[in-house]
């Protein structure tokens, strides 16, 4: 049984004390619910904007393969040299730890291509170093389970470290780096993208764990997974079973590592993708979905913060330090259905945020693209979500006037 099983239980005591005793309130007057620019956040919607860069990468691969073994190390594009021995862990009591964990998200690394997801080396080496004068420790999903559980301890500044798709570039420049500072990542991989010429190989991936990094799964092809319009149940199960069960069992038969760790392609899951994920021996699995992760949150929805060419030193570094976001979307729920588009949805949130409002804190709640009007029934938030749209990322940014940021998104589908 995975520790997502035993997840239910304990969250549906928390959200009873957290939430049971709430009581039908007002909207305090002079604070606004409608649009704000809120750049930082991340729509599903435009993670799959990464589907075109895959597609011209491939285009151009062939170009590039009578490239000089000189021009490659200009890239930057060659092998790491042998990994550094691991960095000590500092000594720790499982009394210590931290209160919630940042995760972020990486793509490609590579100095020749342009793209706001596809970020430098000296921009990744950027923040590394931040990370490492800062005191931070990277550590794996396993780890974060571990420590959650109470089995282990950690340091107080920890961090994780993740890169999708399997990108060669991630091999020849991110690995270097991360060793150079100490560091180790987490690599999710899917096998119908491994051995193609801009990917890595399977002796490459084999090597990451050699190193002391993560493989993980990011199931067979890349797909969305969230139900197609038009599909029958029996035709999205099996699809599901080889993305997510046979991706699994490929990546072990090549690899001969045990995979536990999952990652939903472009952020789409359902309530369907956790069973299988159960099913599968999954222990974890990661979104698109930006925010902080308590030690108390379902493994199978880890949050992460997506890191592009464009994202500043200083937001990497707000983001290490936000507040933990406690909400829930009892309605349709995350990773939920409904039945009909333009659903209403209820999204609950825990006394500190919602104090942090009515102190004269600025509220933005998105779904999509759109800021819809809400009304206030105790702590939860109710409103509309967007009529035409069959996925939904809603996402809800409150910040106080301290200056701290509390965010959390969800996800669903509608009308299918």
């Amino acid at each position: 049984m995975t520790r997502r099983s035993l997840y239910f239980a304990a969250a549906a005591l928390a959200a009873f004390l957290l939430f049971g005793c709430a009581s039908p309130d007002a909207i305090p007057a002079g604070v606004a619910s409608g649009p704000s620019a809120v750049s930082d956040y991340l729509n599903v919607e435009d993670v799959v904007k990464d589907a075109e860069n895959k597609a011209a990468e491939k285009s151009v691969a062939s170009e590039r393969t009578n490239i000089s073994p000189a021009d490659l190390e200009q890239l930057g594009e060659t092998e790491p040299p042998p990994p550094p021995p691991p960095p000590p862990q500092p000594k720790t009591r499982k009394g210590d730890g931290p209160s919630s964990l940042p995760i972020f998200m990486y793509h490609q690394v590579r100095n020749d291509k342009a793209g706001d997801m596809i970020i430098s080396r000296g921009k990744l080496e950027e923040e590394l170093a931040y990370l490492q004068r800062e005191g931070y420790y990277s550590i794996s999903p396993a780890e974060w389970l571990d420590y959650c559980d109470g089995r282990i301890g950690l340091p107080k500044k920890c961090v994780m470290l993740t890169f999708d798709d399997g990108w060669k570039s991630q091999y020849q420049n991110a690995v270097p780096l991360l060793e150079k500072y100490g560091f180790r990542g987490v690599f999710y991989v899917y096998p119908d993208f491994v051995g193609g010429s801009a990917a890595m190989n399977w002796k490459q991936i084999k090597s990451l764990a050699k190193r002391g990094h993560t493989v993980g799964c990011h199931s067979m092809t890349h797909p969305k997974l969230t139900k197609n319009r038009g599909e029958s149940d029996r035709a999205y199960a099996a699809r599901l079973k080889e993305e997510i069960i046979e991706a699994k069992n490929t990546i072990e038969d090549k690899t001969g590592l045990k995979i536990t760790d999952f990652c939903y392609p472009y952020g789409y899951y359902s309530e369907e993708c956790f069973k299988l994920l159960d099913k599968a021996d999954f222990e974890t699995a990661t979104t698109v979905n930006a925010g902080q992760n308590s030690k108390d949150c379902d493994p199978y929805l880890l949050s992460r913060y997506q890191v592009n060419q464009s994202t500043s030193l200083s937001t990497f570094a707000s983001w290490l330090t936000e507040p933990c976001a406690e909400a829930s979307l009892e309605s349709p729920g995350d990773g939920g259905s409904a039945r009909i588009q333009g659903t209403e949805c209820r999204l609950t949130l825990s006394d500190e945020m919602l104090q942090a409002w009515r102190q004269g804190g600025e509220m933005t709640i998105r779904c999509n693209h759109e800021h819809p009007q809400f009304r206030l029934d105790g702590n939860t938030l109710v409103f509309q979500a967007p009529k035409n749209d069959a996925h939904v990322t809603c996402a809800i940014k409150i910040k106080a006037r301290d200056g701290r940021t509390y965010r959390r998104s969800f996800f669903f589908t509608q009308g299918k």
